[in-house]
């Protein structure tokens, strides 16, 4: 049986120090990260508070079109109601809030 060796370097770095560290060193980040977004990778996550999805919709019309057309293809797709997008209803999952559904 192989060994496996694992590293993770900034394992136990804090969001300061990751900053200081892309600062430092000029690193390329998200541009997003500059219009207070804190967590990029799932932006649009149906566990994301109502306040963010709206500050989307609002501050990057953009990401937010694109989104609505890939719900609004799913609720098509899949027999949903009209309020389905519109009303928030993507965000519950099975008659569960997203509060108690969350995964992150």
């Amino acid at each position: 049986m192989g060994v496996q060796l694992a590293a993770a370097p900034i394992h136990n770095w804090t969001a300061l120090h990751v900053w200081l560290y892309l600062f430092r060193e000029e690193a390329p980040y998200n541009r997003l990260y500059e219009h207070r977004l804190d967590r990029i990778g799932c932006f649009m996550c149906p566990s994301s508070d109502m306040a963010l999805i709206h500050m989307i919709e609002a501050d990057f019309p953009e990401l937010w079109k694109g989104w609505q057309d890939r719900l609004l293809k799913w609720q098509e797709d899949n027999g949903h109601s009209p309020d389905w997008v519109y009303a928030g209803a993507w965000r519950i999952k099975e008659g569960i809030h997203d509060k108690e559904d969350r995964h992150n």
